[in-house]
């Protein structure tokens, strides 16, 4: 032990005058928590993985060199964390056209799988050790992702990402942007280097950036435990700079395990499948703004190229889930009733740059939803800073489309987790006390708000069943190196209901078996499932049919009606006979019933239920 900490000590000492000779152009001294991974010489920038699937994954480390002539750097993929059983290995040459950054797309892969990686300099020097997992070819019973987005490495210790990293359970961490910030924000300099960082604008002034960031051991630890899905946003591309834009692109390409899949580096957006569970739909919600118009004239959000591919990809998706990463707010944030004046926004939304500015796309988006029945869609959201939950509905504000009592009318949902250290209300020095009437202020304007924190930083927790989702709130200090961390909130979604609820009973937590996925589930199986249940009417606002989820005890025949609400006409009756058993599908014909408001009366022997539901026009 003795001798293994005086070796230590001598390689960080080494390491470190390597490191200066590298930083002595920028800084003269580093904050706390930033270091190399100096037992790994010359890999001191750790390892990483990424963009999982079926039969393979990348891996990526980056080598510490003074040379300028090309390195082969041997690396392999092991079955255990012994390495004693190597499935995949070869030698990759890298050099300074890529900043001596090793990237490999690794095939050959078994699915559902954990592997662990590690690469080798000529001189038989090894890298840490990477762990990674490869995505599902069928169904399974469980996914579940960690959720990042915001985290500047001057605006506090990522303490998020160290928690992230001790967890065993996750398939993968998905960020959602400003994964690095191009510059430190005036009012948070919480770890700053000396003298003042500067501003990237070249090729390696970026790479600079990103091999600051990987100086931090909380971000190697979370890249080496877990396979990354990364989207850029505006600081990550300094988008506003068209000249320093490529550049930061090519500088995110070479330091992220992110695959390229389009015909260019400027385009992100990306599928990935996660078996019959889960299909992953990551966004370029920032760089195609406006470049397009929309048939109606209207601007595009996304430019036509991506927003066909993302409708393309929601019509074909055979999931049983589909989530859609975005940078930006997909929900709408409206301020335009709010009796004060508020430091945000236009007046009518917090943020137009967000999807509330393109709401012509988000609203011909939605109705592809709609109007094919595409239930079970969770929107993962990013920018923003702080944490919020909400229910996602063509028109919110308007009870003849969405009922915030029932959460009729909701077609999906978002999660937004927190930054992970980039400032809230707090920092922009606004007292604590006001968040509690903002969020009062926030939710009473926009009823389909489920949950809003707007202090604390963190990472969400998205764990996807096949009959339901939760999504947790973890938050942890970012103005001390901590281990603590604490849950605020965990929501769920149940299949084809479409909004969060903060329980769900028992006829929904029901492990199904997925060797079968049959339709129906019989409730003997669990003499403490003695109920009836029924779920919120679907598509609403529909047209020619919706839809119910029910749960019986026992088979009986039910009696639907359809009132017209106002005039209190019952429009049309109907019997079905109904067998015993959960999550069954019932489906109406509603091709006879005109358009307007209705309540559906749903009556057995032993209950009686109502359901609000708008026919289209």
């Amino acid at each position: 032990m003795k001798n293994l900490l005086i070796l230590s000590i001598v390689l960080f000492f080494a390491s470190n005058e390597i490191l200066k000779a590298q930083w002595n152009a920028q800084f003269d001294s580093l904050p706390p928590n930033i270091y190399a991974d100096t037992l790994f010489s010359p890999f001191y920038y750790g390892v990483a993985s990424g963009d999982p699937v079926q039969d393979g994954v990348i891996i990526w480390t980056k080598v510490y060199t003074e040379e300028a002539e090309n390195l082969e750097i041997s690396w392999e993929v092991a079955e255990e964390e012994e390495m004693s059983n190597i499935v995949q290995s070869g030698i990759f040459t890298t050099d300074s056209t890529r900043d001596f950054t090793v990237k490999i797309d690794v095939s050959g892969l078994s699915p559902n799988k954990t592997y662990y990686y590690q690469f080798t300099d000529p001189e038989g020097n090894i890298s840490q050790k990477g762990r990674t997992k490869t995505a599902p070819a069928e169904m399974v019973d469980e996914l579940k992702f960690a959720i990042g987005s915001c985290s500047s490495v001057y605006s506090g210790f990522f303490n998020a990402y160290k928690r992230i990293s001790e967890r065993d359970d996750l398939d993968a961490v998905i960020h959602l942007g400003d994964y690095v910030y191009d510059f430190p924000d005036t009012d948070e300099l919480v770890r700053i280097p000396e003298p003042f960082p500067i501003d990237p604008s070249v090729l390696n002034e970026w790479r600079d950036l990103h091999s600051y960031y990987l100086l931090d051991p909380d971000l190697r630890a979370a890249r080496q435990m877990h396979p990354f899905i990364v989207i850029w946003d505006n600081h990550d591309t300094d988008s506003n700079n068209g000249e320093s834009k490529d550049d930061a692109i090519q500088a995110f390409y070479e330091y992220l395990p992110v695959r390229q899949v389009n015909d260019t580096k400027a385009k992100i957006y990306r599928h990935l499948a996660y078996g019959d569970l889960v299909d992953i739909f990551m966004l370029d919600a920032e760089s195609f703004h406006a470049i397009d118009s929309l048939e109606t004239g209207d601007p595009s959000m996304l430019g036509l190229e991506q927003y066909n591919w993302l409708e393309d990809g929601l019509l074909n998706s055979t999931a049983k889930w589909r989530v859609i990463g975005s940078q930006k707010l997909f929900s709408l944030y409206s301020i335009e009733d709010s009796p004060i004046d508020l430091p945000i926004g236009d007046g009518f939304v917090v943020d137009p740059g967000s999807w509330d500015g393109f709401q012509q796309e988000r609203n011909k988006l939605l109705s592809v939803l709609y109007d094919n029945e595409i239930n079970n869609n969770i929107v993962l959201s990013g920018d923003m800073h702080f944490s919020m939950a909400t229910d996602i509905a063509a028109f919110p504000l308007d009870t003849n489309y969405y009922d915030p009592e029932t959460r009729a009318g909701s077609i999906g949902v978002e999660f937004m987790a927190s930054s992970i250290t980039r400032g809230n209300l707090d920092e922009m020095g606004y007292e604590e006390a006001l968040a509690d009437f903002l969020i009062n202020l926030s939710m009473d304007i926009n009823p389909h708000q489920r949950y809003l924190e707007l202090i604390n930083h963190g990472y969400g927790i998205l764990n996807i069943h096949p009959n339901y989702c939760s999504a947790e709130i973890w938050f942890s200090d970012k103005y001390q190196v901590t281990d603590e961390e604490e849950m605020d909130v965990r929501l769920y979604v149940a299949e084809d209901r479409n909004h969060w609820e903060m329980e769900l009973d028992s006829s929904v937590i029901v492990p199904i078996d997925t060797t079968e996925m049959n339709d129906t589930v019989d409730s003997s199986l669990d003499p403490e499932l003695q109920y009836f249940n029924i779920s919120e009417a679907y598509p609403n606002p529909g047209l020619n049919k919706i839809n119910f989820i029910l749960n019986l005890e026992k088979s009986e025949e039910i009696n639907i009606s359809f009132i017209e609400i106002g005039t209190g006409k019952i429009i049309k009756t109907e019997k079905q006979m109904i067998q015993s058993g959960l999550n069954q599908k019932l489906q109406l014909n509603t091709e006879d019933i005109p358009s307007g408001n209705y309540l559906i009366k749903i009556e057995g022997k032993s209950f009686k239920e109502n359901r609000k539901w708008l026919k289209q026009l």
